[in-house]
């Protein structure tokens, strides 16, 4: 196996510009008799002589002009990594990676990143809206920095997720117009029980949220899903088309022609919106301006 360390890499680089041993040598602040050996352990390793001698100085063999033009690329994508890395460490440039539920990207995230690109504008936002269950998964996979998400159940796979309350919202009853509570502003959970509902998939902070506290009613009855959706939008279509009632929260973006929102009572139900960040991942500058941005702006 080939052992070959960037020292004498750099060494082989600095000889191949000057095609002087002395002068390569000067610029590295060794010995010229340093700088020798290095090149000699180089091509001993290699088993291919890389330069040969011209008067006093020496020139690129076949191999050596080789090998010098991967090391120029190789060093370019080197200097650009550092770089890269240079400007993610810089708090008023780089890049923040982020992630938010259906809902909060439609209303709450946009206001808080156009306050933050104002305030930082060479900072980039990069953004995606998946459920909340993906979003923890993203954060413990250190696929994103902060993330904005709804309620889930604290167990011991998360214990390194750190959040910060950032809204709660009420959680509405919908039904199709015409339905027998149409009329009705306000209906107690029990009277509901045994409707047809239109559920959210169990990956979603929404399921999480109405589990919890349908949890605290005393009863043995347990709701009767006809279908399940995954966000708001898909969760009124169904209702809308009388293949059940369902529960939303009170988004004005959600298009709620042909559907009527109820208050729910004993229980209430609400859910929580939390930004969300992983304690074991060092958060870099960029991440922390923007997790100090939202807090201070709650």
């Amino acid at each position: 196996m080939i052992n070959i360390n960037l020292q004498s890499i750099r060494y082989f680089e600095m000889v191949a510009r000057y095609e002087h041993y002395t002068k390569a040598a000067n610029e590295l602040y060794i010995t010229q008799s340093t700088l020798s050996k290095a090149i000699e352990n180089l091509e001993d390793e290699l088993g291919v002589k890389l330069f040969e001698k011209q008067g006093r100085n020496v020139r690129l063999t076949f191999y050596g002009r080789i090998l010098r033009d991967y090391v120029q690329r190789g060093t370019a994508e080197i200097e650009k990594g550092i770089q890269t890395v240079q400007n993610l460490a810089n708090e008023q440039s780089g890049t923040v990676r982020t992630a938010a539920i259906y809902s909060a990207g439609s209303l709450l995230l946009p206001q808080y990143m156009k306050g933050f690109s104002d305030e930082y504008p060479d900072i980039k936002l990069r953004y995606m809206q998946i459920p909340t269950y993906r979003i923890l998964d993203n954060l413990l996979n250190g696929d994103i920095d902060i993330g904005f998400c709804t309620n889930y159940e604290n167990s011991d796979t998360y214990s390194s997720i750190c959040r910060e309350l950032i809204k709660t919202e009420e959680i509405y009853l919908i039904v199709p117009e015409g339905h027998r509570l149409a009329d009705r502003e306000y209906v107690e959970f029990e009277e509901i029980i045994d409707e047809t509902w239109i559920g959210y998939n169990g990956d979603t902070g929404m399921a999480t949220a109405i589990k919890n506290t349908a949890r605290s009613v005393p009863t043995d009855k347990k709701l009767r899903f006809s279908f399940f959706a995954t966000e708001e939008s898909a969760i009124v279509g169904l209702v809308r088309a009388g293949l059940g009632i369902g529960m939303i929260t009170g988004s004005q973006f959600i298009n709620t022609d042909g559907v009527v929102k109820i208050h729910i009572t004993k229980p209430c139900f609400f859910r929580n919106i939390y930004m969300v960040w992983n304690q074991d991942t060092q958060m870099s500058p960029p991440a922390k301006s923007f997790r100090r941005y939202i807090l201070s702006v709650l």
